[in-house]
């Protein structure tokens, strides 16, 4: 069973559309899934904040229908209100009240009967011997789990979460990241997230939809889309790409790095083409003498666990290039580009958008 799904939802502010025919299912978990968490991806104003608020009851759908579960909350003639749709919500901000102690916020508004409950929470987010101090004597990531444990006091069908990692520095964001996940399994709640950042839909998430003007550009497992994306603009939101223009002849990509295999090339009617090759997938050698295509690096971005590499082919192609480490490089050098694996390749023809189905 789904946990919630929109069907041709639209919605428009002031006469400025927003989502367009929008159409989306969010997996429940099951009994073999103790994690079913849907991450949204988009840039900013692509509509990830207002798809959330419509799930949540928060706005009302201009069309379509939005089901949760199999109750049907929002269509031309039904509106059930957020308080009845047992929907937890964790803002970016956390949005907690300054002048309630941790487990006051938890509690509130929740029946007395279920207040007994709040230790356990304030124990399952990591939070023990913090139950009586305020917001402001929290850290950021401590404040983001208050608001998590708020949204799970009621036992939500489903927690919605805006872009809740955003104000917090690279090594909280991870570890909260993982306590989230383990919160959401522990107590087999099915998550959305919105963000707009790649690594975190990748890490997070069973499911990614790539949200593109208010409508659902791809779907389908991080590790779908990001290896067989359905056209250039997924490859895009996904991990760097580089995308080069290529003619398909007897199921060879011709470009300029060469003449490159493809995946599913049987597929591929002959002509031009657009190839995608990841960053990952270019090797560089100073040697002169090794093969591949002359380049000159112009910048070096090292990173601790990898480096980045801008390069300029002869003839101004611009190409990105991930190194494994710290490489013997510096910006300027001669080198020369080969490429490993096969590239995926959309030709004319290709659908510009598309849905990927099935689990990876």
């Amino acid at each position: 069973m789904s946990a919630v799904e929109l069907y041709a939802v639209s919605k428009s502010y002031a006469r400025t559309p927003v989502l367009a025919e929008l159409t989306l299912t969010v997996a429940d978990t099951t009994d073999t899934t103790d994690t079913a968490v849907t991450a949204v991806l988009g840039p900013s104003g692509s509509g990830k904040t207002t798809l959330l608020r419509l799930i949540a009851g928060f706005d009302r759908a201009d069309h379509g229908v939005i089901t949760i579960g199999e109750q049907v909350v929002d269509d031309q003639r039904t509106r059930v209100p957020p308080e009845r749709r047992g929907i937890g919500y964790v803002p970016q901000g956390g949005d907690l009240f300054p002048h309630l102690s941790v487990a006051h916020n938890i509690s509130f508004g929740l029946p007395r009967r279920d207040r007994h409950q709040v230790s356990e929470l304030i124990e399952l987010v990591g939070l023990t011997g913090l139950s009586q101090r305020y917001p402001h004597q929290l850290s950021g990531g401590q404040q983001q789990r208050v608001a998590l444990a708020r949204a799970l006091a009621i036992r939500p069908r489903l927690v919605l979460f805006d872009e809740p990692f955003s104000a917090l520095d690279a090594s909280l964001r991870v570890s909260l990241r993982r306590d989230v996940l383990r919160v959401l399994a522990e107590t087999r709640t099915p998550a959305i997230i919105v963000t707009h950042d790649q690594d975190e839909a990748l890490c997070l998430a069973d499911r990614i939809a790539i949200l593109d003007h208010g409508r659902v550009l791809a779907e389908g497992s991080p590790a779908q889309l990001y290896t067989s994306p359905a056209n250039p603009t997924t490859a895009r939101y996904l991990g760097q790409a580089n995308l080069l223009p290529a003619a398909i002849i007897a199921g060879s990509a011709h470009c300029v790095l060469g003449t490159l295999p493809l995946r599913e090339a049987s597929a591929l009617p002959g002509g031009v083409a657009t190839v995608l090759i990841r960053p990952e997938q270019l090797r560089l050698s100073a040697d002169p003498g090794g093969r591949g295509v002359p380049a000159t690096i112009n910048t070096l971005d090292y990173h601790g666990h990898d480096s980045i590499a801008e390069l300029t082919l002869g003839d101004a192609t611009a190409l990105t290039a991930r190194l494994t480490g710290f490489p013997e490089l510096r910006t300027g050098d001669r080198v020369w580009v080969e490429v490993t694996g096969e590239a995926i390749a959309w030709t004319a023809a290709a659908p510009l958008a598309g849905r990927v189905t099935g689990r990876g």
